[in-house]
């Protein structure tokens, strides 16, 4: 700051410069103190919405009604299905049915409730479960006789019970206090529906809107979550204030003009004697009634003008005095303007636009039947993205407890496994329908054709009722289809039939050895070939990490070594863990790409189920280089062939006087790779100058140290 002419003024331009812009110019001022755009604050203030206004916005606006409408609507009608992962010898649909015969409609209870839960940040349906407790006592799970009766009630009736010590969080609170009289709620013969009662969680099933994540807003909010009509609010205020002034401007846009002569003099007070006369003043007059009277003359003129324009299309004027005209001025940008104030109004409902207006053609997609199944398809996934959020952990409890009731289908019995499904609805016309099933023929014989899955897995999508284009495999690993065999796999047929103890039996853990190899990767001089990627389904597991073999290998089976591939490919370890079934060993199954023995571990029990665990070891790479093929049958490759046959005169003479004593050599080839280290090292021999993964090279550097 610095003081001139008694004032002090900021002087540090060259400062905000280098902070806030890559290019300053003093005489623009931008990127120095006098740039505007470095003055910008944020406004935290937030203009609350009161119950009256979001009650009553809804009624004046149908685009607020149908945005807070759309996502319960469209939820409920897809709702749910009930499924059991087991036989419990009841339908889960007699369940559901169940709840139907509840007091007061459950269904129609979660679509109202969802919908008041966005108008006002959050509704509640109570849940009148006979277990022999109070409404604020915790549901009894054990002793739930029936469920009575389900009731939504409001923001305004239900409130979080804050009081005296603190019960439970800002967003879970133990307790709901009553708000309302005894009429409003159904009848419950323990006094729980009376003005003021408690009710405990878990008795009520809460429906939020806009969710409020910090604690302290929503404790500054009486313990409620915002409508998201106060999120939104600030944009449709400028959206609707945006077409009303487009509106006017439309409108007077263009204006008339007229001339009248002499109109400045008249203004001054400079009239004739017969100007006088005519607008009914004597001579005498002063000034100011002068000027009075003919601004009101001249003010009547033009309302009548502009009447008579607005209303004929025509205008009378004095040809002698009065000289007509307009001003046609161009209205250009408004269109845009518009259109930006309806993206940002359309961005803040979380609604597509072409849903919110009802409309296809204006989000980039081209217009036609194929484009209208794409938006249909969208709008469901967003449906059932905001039902799993919504409406699921309220169902789930409701079916839960319908389940746990003693007069229900399953007689208080819950099942082990079971799930609320929240099915994609999509409702497409028949021209819709033909154009989908055009798009899915088109997926299916690329499919296919790479061999996916064959034309008659295809089919099931037209066996049932309804098209479904939902195609669902089983496991590629208990299909009966064959896959293409690797060069180590054998030709024979595997048999993938359980045991009488209901486990596989080991060749059906084989079949992988016959599963096509997705990709092949180097890993220590070692080729792996990957059969199953990482989040693929083996065994019906999802595995965490790859799983193939170390190619050109034999392990104890007879079979090319099994191995899971972990993320580490840096790390040298290897581990090798001991499968068992039934209790006794079966393989060794190697896991390398990981850093440690717990970690070898979690992939193992993760794929394969824990009894399969037998042990684990770490193993050394050179034990793993004896399973080599070549390593243990003395085949080379062709390079190794190569490299070995450019021998020096040294080498001659070693090798001929090798054949001389052929009896050692025949004892030495007996042995195992592993062996021969062992002999090299108990006579302190070192190990061979190069290929010292072949047993010929250790087996002449025995054969030397005899000589």
């Amino acid at each position: 700051m610095v003081e001139f002419f008694g004032g002090d003024y900021r002087n540090d331009s060259e400062a905000l410069a280098i902070i806030f812009a890559a290019l300053a110019n003093n005489m623009t001022g931008v990127g120095t103190a006098r740039d505007k755009s470095q003055y910008a604050q944020i406004n935290t203030d937030v203009r609350e919405l009161n119950y009256q206004e979001l009650q009553s916005l809804p009624r004046k606006s149908r685009l607020i009604r149908r945005v807070i409408e759309l996502f319960p609507n469209d939820a409920i009608k897809a709702w749910y299905k009930l499924k059991f992962g087991e036989d419990v010898g009841v339908d889960p649909q007699d369940v559901q049915q169940y709840l139907r015969e509840v007091k007061g409609n459950y269904r129609q209870c979660f679509r109202r409730a969802a919908s008041l839960g966005r108008q006002y940040g959050d509704a509640f349906i109570l849940l009148a479960i006979a277990d022999g407790r109070a409404p604020d006592e915790p549901v009894d799970e054990g002793r739930i006789e029936s469920i009575r009766w389900v009731k939504v009630v409001r923001r305004n009736q239900l409130y979080p019970d804050y009081y005296g010590r603190w019960r439970g969080n800002a967003t879970d609170p133990e307790h709901y206090r009553l708000n309302t009289i005894k009429n409003e709620v159904s009848e419950d013969e323990n006094g729980g529906s009376t003005w003021g009662s408690k009710w405990h969680r878990d008795r009520v099933l809460r429906f939020s809107g806009d969710r409020l994540l910090d604690d302290d807003v929503i404790t500054q909010n009486g313990g409620y979550n915002d409508s998201i009509i106060q999120a939104m609010f600030s944009a449709w205020a400028s959206w609707e204030q945006g077409l009303a002034a487009s509106s006017a401007m439309l409108q007077d846009y263009d204006q008339f003009t007229l001339g009248i002569k002499g109109m400045s003099e008249m203004l001054k007070g400079n009239i004739s004697s017969k100007e006088l006369k005519a607008l009914g003043l004597d001579d005498d007059a002063d000034e100011l009634t002068k000027q009075r009277v003919v601004m009101e003359r001249m003010y009547r003129r033009a309302l009548m003008l502009d009447r008579g324009r607005s209303v004929v299309r025509g205008m009378m004027y004095d040809m002698e005095d009065e000289l007509p005209g307009s001003i046609q001025r161009r209205y250009q940008g408004a269109d845009k303007i518009m259109d930006r104030l309806e993206d940002a109004w359309a961005a803040s409902t979380g609604i597509p636009k072409f849903k919110l207006y009802n409309q296809i053609g204006s989000t980039g997609i081209s217009t036609g039947v194929q484009a209208a199944t794409i938006l249909k398809f969208e709008w469901a996934s967003q449906v059932n993205d905001w039902a799993d959020e919504n409406i699921r952990e309220p169902l789930e409890r409701l079916c839960k407890y319908a389940m746990l009731a003693k007069d229900s289908p399953t007689g208080g019995h819950l099942p082990s496994s079971w799930e609320v499904e929240l099915p994609l609805a999509v409702n497409l016309s028949p021209l819709e329908q033909v154009e989908l099933q055009k798009m899915v023929a088109e997926r299916d014989s690329k499919n296919i054709s790479l061999g996916i899955y064959s034309a008659e897995e295809a089919r099931r999508q037209y066996e049932k009722a309804e098209f479904d284009h939902n195609l669902v495999l089983e496991p590629r690993d208990t299909r009966d289809t064959k896959a293409p065999a690797s060069d180590e796999d054998s030709d024979e047929e595997v048999d993938i039939t359980h045991n009488g103890k209901g486990q596989r039996r080991s060749d059906e853990m084989r079949l992988d050895d016959a599963t096509t190899i997705q990709r092949i990767i180097d890993w220590q001089g070692f080729k792996v070939g990957l059969q199953y990627l990482p989040f693929q389904y083996r065994h019906g597991k999802l595995l965490t990490a790859a799983y193939g073999h170390f190619q050109k290998t034999k392990g104890a089976d007879g079979m090319a070594l099994d191995v899971y591939v972990g993320t580490k490919l840096d790390s040298p370890k290897v581990y090798a863990i001991a499968q068992q079934i039934n209790g006794e060993f079966d393989e060794e199954k190697m896991v390398i790409g990981v850093d440690s023995q717990d970690e070898a571990i979690q992939i193992f029990i993760k794929a394969m189920p824990p009894e399969f665990f037998g042990g684990i070891r770490e193993m050394s790479l050179d034990e793993l280089r004896g399973y080599r093929i070549d390593a243990a049958d003395g085949i080379l490759s062709d390079n190794e062939w190569e490299e070995l046959s450019q021998i020096s005169a040294a080498d001659f003479v070693s090798v001929a006087e090798g054949i001389l004593d052929v009896e050692t050599r025949e004892d030495l080839q007996s042995k195992t790779l592993v062996e021969l280290k062992a002999i090299a090292a108990e006579r302190g021999l070192g190990e061979p100058s190069r290929y010292r993964n072949r047993k010929a090279a250790w087996i002449e550097l025995i054969q030397r140290s005899n000589k």
